[in-house]
């Protein structure tokens, strides 16, 4: 019995130094594999500044990494435990080198490095110290092993650094990175991402001699992996020489195939190595560059997106009202070019508020498309307020009136909307297009926000020039309004029916917002716009509302009233149709790897292209047979409520808009992008392509 004891005894002591042994290399149990000290270099006498080292050695044929290692590995982490006197410190990366480290292709130094570090002093006439722990990785080629290693450093407690350390630190700040020069530096970063095969970065140089060895690190913000370069052949342009660099693009290290979130917009740090010289500078990533002709073709797409605009149910009954209320007020030519002008000014206006709107919002990295704003429950709330004082203005329930001061600012004491109602009618036309998603729109405004200010202003208002198309052509030929019934006691009828539009614009609305907040919420929010449209009507009739202040302060409370409800239960969001987008990529592939094809619809209840093509063509009997022909898969992605894991999704096809369709298959597991107007037919074609 003891002698059983005592052999379980030694299995279990076996078992433990079996498994602490792999492990041992996690809490650095070999000391001398790598060592590390921190040094101190010259001190600046016009400055608190003190240069100093970190020296790391290891063993022959053992590296530790660079800041991007690449493939595999992790850079060095310092831990500061305790700082004396210390304000800031600045630690600079040498320029690395490559090399292999189990097949993968991995960035860093071998053997020896030392990194420059800038330390700055709180009070130069007092010593500094700084305590802490650095963590790196030292590999060979066959081992991996992590090292956690104390530092310390106390500056300035002498009257000079060591000769030796002072050398080694020149030697390191020699093998910094320079500033890039005419004679080498990197001119254009553009990237590029097909329907089919690698995204990747291309990088233009500009040498004054021909290269013999390059080599080229990356970093960037973005979540990419950066594979090796390929240095093209070089041509001469005058007296330098010119290369172009292929950097392929991956979502990780493992070189899966397939799409990769946009660069466009970011920047890319970039070491490029060449001889004994290297050279460190930052470049914005843009898209490629488009001959003029392709250019031209976009703002044609945006000036058609534009005029098709005018055609839609939400912006059609503003048009026709504009048109008629000009028509009305009299024919001269002179006022009615001042009428429509002002019309006009105000849809260009809107058009290149949105423009900088956009602008300013890809600044700053917040996601924004077209018709986003229909995805804020306030906004909603804004317009549909609007909505019902328009229609209650066009049921003749109350007039707006102007002072005499605001009268003079008219140019015709009869009209009744004067300058500013002209120019505010324009602007309203705009916001009741922004959730219309017109053919060749969705397109040109991808096109604009891939690219810089100019292209997305000059998309913008070409869009504006476009709506405003029906205006221009009536003020450049007068005749034109020869062709519509002549004003007469009609027009008052076609007015009450046209409030009626807005009204059924109103309900669509809420039907919106009841996809995005609780249906109480809906429903307490539409019966306070039917009292106000209700203290509209009763205004006139009753002495106690026709006080000049009491009805305008009952509509502020109502107006406050909705706010307030809104603001309350905007938690209450019950209908989040936006799945888990990790899921619907997890079933493309499965279904790809299945043989299968798949077709993919991104759509929102305030997108009204969408809800067309799903009327005309998706919902169809037809277009279900199909999917079954083909056995694809249908992925469905609601994106009425806000989820920027969608907008992320679009943009890694070059999309900021809905709808969107793409297909996917096993000729292309990457996805293609269709025509944001379907039709059987083009689907059919699509799915045969990647099938």
């Amino acid at each position: 019995m003891k002698r059983s004891i005592a052999q379980c005894f030694l299995w279990v002591v076996f078992l433990c130094v079996g498994l602490v042994s792999p492990c041992s290399a996690l809490f650095d149990l070999n000391p001398n594999l790598s060592k590390i000290r921190l040094f101190e270099g010259e001190k600046d006498p016009s400055s608190q500044n003190i240069e100093a080292g970190l020296e790391i050695t290891m063993k022959p044929e053992w590296k530790t990494y660079w800041r991007a290692p690449g493939a595999a590995g992790y850079p060095l982490k310092l831990t500061w435990q305790e700082q004396e006197n210390i304000k800031d410190f600045v630690l600079f990366w040498p320029t690395p080198s490559t090399f292999t480290t189990f097949g993968f292709t991995a960035n860093g130094y071998k053997a020896h490095v030392v990194f420059p570090l800038k330390v700055t002093l709180k009070d130069p006439s007092k010593p500094g110290r700084l305590k802490g722990v650095a963590e790196y990785l030292v590999c060979d080629p066959h081992n991996c092993i992590p090292q956690t290693k104390e530092i310390f450093l106390e500056m300035a407690s002498r009257a000079a650094p060591l000769k030796e350390d002072t050398a080694l630190l020149e030697k390191a700040k020699a093998r910094l990175p320079q500033k890039a020069s005419a004679s080498l530096q990197v001119t254009r970063a553009e990237f590029n991402q097909p329907d089919e095969g690698v995204a990747t970065l291309t990088l233009f140089l500009s040498h004054r001699d021909p290269l013999s060895t390059p080599e080229m690190f990356l970093v960037t913000d973005k979540k990419v992996f950066f594979d090796r370069a390929v240095f093209g052949v070089s041509s001469q342009d005058g007296t330098s020489f010119v290369t172009k660099v292929s950097v392929p693009v991956y979502t990780s290290e493992k070189k899966e195939r397939g799409r990769v979130d946009s660069l466009v917009g970011n920047s890319v740090d970039i070491v490029l190595k060449e001889s004994s010289q290297s050279i460190e500078q930052t470049i914005p990533i843009t898209a490629p560059v488009l001959s003029w002709s392709a250019q031209l073709l976009m703002y044609g797409f945006a000036l058609l997106g534009g005029f098709i605009l005018n055609f839609m149910p939400c912006v059609l009954p503003v048009i026709f009202l504009k048109v008629f209320s000009v028509l009305k007020e009299g024919t001269h030519r002179e006022h009615m070019r001042k009428t429509l002008g002002l019309t006009i000014a105000g849809i260009l206006t809107s058009f290149l508020i949105m423009g900088l709107c956009a602008l300013t919002f890809k600044e700053i990295g917040y996601a924004l498309g077209w018709g986003l704003q229909f995805q804020e429950p306030f906004f909603l709330l804004f317009m549909m307020i609007v909505l019902t004082l328009f229609a209650a203005n066009f049921w003749g329930f109350y007039e707006i009136t102007m002072s005499s001061t605001a009268t003079n600012l008219s140019y015709a004491q009869t009209t009744k909307e004067g300058n500013l109602g002209h120019f505010m009618s324009g602007m309203f036309a705009t916001f009741l297009a922004t959730p219309c998603s017109a053919p060749y729109l969705g397109t040109a405004v991808s096109f604009a926000l891939s690219r810089g200010v100019t292209e997305i202003l000059l998309i913008f208002l070409c869009l504006g020039i476009g709506l405003s198309f029906p205006f221009l052509l009536i003020m450049a030929f007068p005749r034109v309004a020869a062709v519509f019934p002549k004003p007469g006691p009609w027009m008052d009828t076609f007015r009450k029916l046209l409030g009626w539009g807005f009204i059924l614009t109103l309900f669509w609305l809420l039907y919106v917002m009841n996809q995005q907040v609780s249906y109480k919420v809906v429903l307490l929010i539409a019966a306070l716009l039917a009292g106000m449209l209700f203290v509209l009507w009763l205004a006139p009739k009753l002495d106690f509302l026709r006080k000049p202040y009491r009805t305008p302060l009952l509509m502020t409370l109502l107006v406050g009233l909705c706010g307030f409800t809104l603001y309350e239960k905007k938690q209450e969001t019950v209908n989040h149709h936006a799945s888990d987008l990790q899921a619907q990529l997890a079933l493309i592939k499965t279904s790809i790897a299945q043989g299968k094809t798949v077709f993919v619809c991104v759509t929102a209840d305030w997108c009204l292209t969408c809800k067309a093509n799903e009327y005309l063509v998706l919902d169809t009997t037809a277009f279900k047979e199909m999917l079954a022909n083909y056995h694809t898969t249908y992925i469905v992605i609601d994106w009425t409520s806000r989820d920027t894991k969608v907008y992320d999704y679009l943009k890694l096809f070059g999309q900021e808009g809905i709808p969107f369709y793409a297909v996917y298959g096993p000729k292309n597991p990457y996805g293609k992008a269709l025509s944001q107007v379907l039709t059987t037919d083009s689907v059919r074609h699509a799915l045969e392509e990647v099938k």
